[in-house]
């Protein structure tokens, strides 16, 4: 959500909430990302010359939607995450979806506990029919549909899958180690206060 909103509207967060923060590494987002993009854009279509090629595709030149390609993103939610601290008078939590995924059974009843939100097991679990995505709240009709590349694996989940293996620096590309190079800063300093397995 925080890409989605400037630091001039803010003000119009609500107060009496307890504001939870998801972070993921930013070697993970760029990797992920990159790829998703490629695959996505590419059987669609969208891409030409330079960026049809999966060599010199770069995810900040080539992703349309404003910041998410390029390393501001992190930027964005490290943004909000100060102005709810500093202005909202609310302690904000911070998960980091790694840890989430790799512990949902330690993790999630501290997020609830947290937030005073009432905890079950029931929630590591779920259906894993593609039904289900009906129902979610989306900012336009078949948006999980059409964006299978980022979603298909939520989607064919039935619980927390642990995350994958974390990628080395030598196997990304030159546009990823950049974005995650300019976002580390603001991830860091989120990191140190995420609620702990």
């Amino acid at each position: 959500m925080s890409f989605a909103l400037s630091p001039e509207q803010y003000k119009f967060l609500p107060k009496g909430f307890k504001h939870i923060f998801l972070i993921r590494h930013p070697l993970r987002v760029f990797n992920s990302l990159r790829k998703s993009v490629f695959a996505q854009h590419s059987a669609l279509g969208m891409l030409k010359g330079e960026s049809a090629v999966e060599e010199t595709f770069d995810v900040g030149r080539d992703y349309p939607f404003p910041n998410a390609g390029g390393g501001s993103v992190h930027k964005d939610v490290y943004e909000m995450w100060k102005y709810v601290k500093e202005n909202l008078g609310s302690e904000s939590i911070v998960v980091d979806s790694d840890e989430l995924l790799t512990n949902p059974a330690e993790i999630l009843p501290k997020i609830c506990r947290a937030a005073g939100l009432p905890y079950d097991e029931s929630l590591l679990k779920w259906d894993e029919s593609s039904e289900v995505t009906k129902s979610w709240m989306v900012p336009f009709e078949d948006l999980v549909e059409n964006f299978v590349y980022f979603f298909g694996r939520a989607i064919r989940s039935s619980e927390f899958l642990p995350a994958s293996k974390m990628p080395s620096r030598d196997d990304v590309r030159p546009d990823v180690i950049r974005y995650t190079d300019q976002a580390m800063k603001y991830y860091d300093e989120m990191y140190e206060v995420r609620i702990k397995v």
